[in-house]
């Protein structure tokens, strides 16, 4: 409300709390606009986030209970320890203001795992715009690669793990593997504070895909499939698609996997999942509004 003015309706608010499943794989639920879930599987918590420029930015809200975090952190990276602040703020204002303390569901009792079963797990998988890398240490014992630390992942099931580290402490962080078949490749669900989930998916290795890479590595002009009057300029930049640690780049960020001789899959940030197409006779790449022209050398 502004004054006496109700600027949206109660049922419009409603439905941009409601839950409703984003997919079959991504188990994260959402209303509209909002990120939903249970804050320690009792309260309802909904919640949005950015980033850009080196800065990440996130509002998460209690509906039900009126209260609310907004925090702007210096870092882009995977699983930001803004994330995990966010949530433990919520808890210290709702035992403050309303007495309420969340029962602790955290606790588990590691179990044993066939070393078969850990060894389909291994692999790197793309999170947002990083990677991160599953490995196994010895025959027995799985970790993590991810924000330059190198995290214990403590069995709860044979799919569930617990992610750990000796020293810091990243909060409630698990995940989840699911295995590939004929139709998708296997794939991950990470969990931040039983809230926050998202479907992350697996990435080939370097020699599954370095034949078919080769085709789309280069500098490229973009510009605008459709003319715009807010484009003026000649171009709307020079991207680069490069081979990094065995993964296929356009720029610093956007994750691509390459399907065939002319078609890339983008694997991370807001476009998981489209395709981009190269057309060989005019050496160029189309996705959504937007041409790479291949660069002259």
């Amino acid at each position: 409300k502004t004054g006496d003015t109700q600027i949206i309706a109660n049922e419009t608010l409603q439905m941009m709390f409601e839950e409703h499943p984003s997919s079959v794989n991504d188990t994260q639920t959402m209303g509209l606009g909002w990120f939903t879930g249970k804050l320690r599987n009792t309260e309802k918590v909904v919640y949005h986030g950015g980033d850009g420029d080196g800065s990440h930015s996130l509002v998460i809200l209690l509906p039900e209970r009126k209260l609310g975090v907004v925090l702007i952190g210096n870092s882009v990276e995977f699983s930001e320890p803004i994330n995990f602040f966010a949530f433990e703020m919520l808890e210290i204002m709702l035992e403050t203001k309303y007495g309420i303390t969340l029962h602790d569901d955290s606790s588990y009792t590691p179990v044993s795992v066939d070393p078969s079963l850990l060894t389909n797990y291994t692999g790197k998988y793309v999170i947002e715009n990083d990677i991160i890398e599953v490995y196994l240490k010895g025959t027995n014992k799985l970790k993590v690669k991810a924000l330059g630390l190198n995290m214990d992942l403590i069995p709860i099931t044979n799919t569930h793990f617990r992610v750990k580290h000796w020293l810091f402490n990243v909060g409630r962080l698990d995940i989840e593997f699911f295995p590939g078949n004929e139709i998708e490749d296997k794939f991950l669900i990470a969990t931040i504070e039983n809230v926050s989930r998202m479907h992350v998916p697996s990435y080939p290795e370097e020699v599954e895909i370095s034949a078919l890479a080769q085709n789309f590595l280069g500098e490229y002009i973009r510009y605008p499939s459709n003319s715009s009057i807010y484009f003026t300029g000649d171009n709307l930049g020079r991207y680069e698609i490069t081979m990094e640690n065995g993964v296929l780049k356009l720029g610093s960020s956007l994750v691509l996997k390459p399907i065939s001789e002319t078609e890339l899959i983008i694997l991370s940030g807001a476009f998981i999942g489209e395709t981009m197409i190269y057309n060989e006779t005019t050496q160029s790449l189309h996705w959504s509004s937007s041409i790479y022209q291949l660069a002259e050398e």
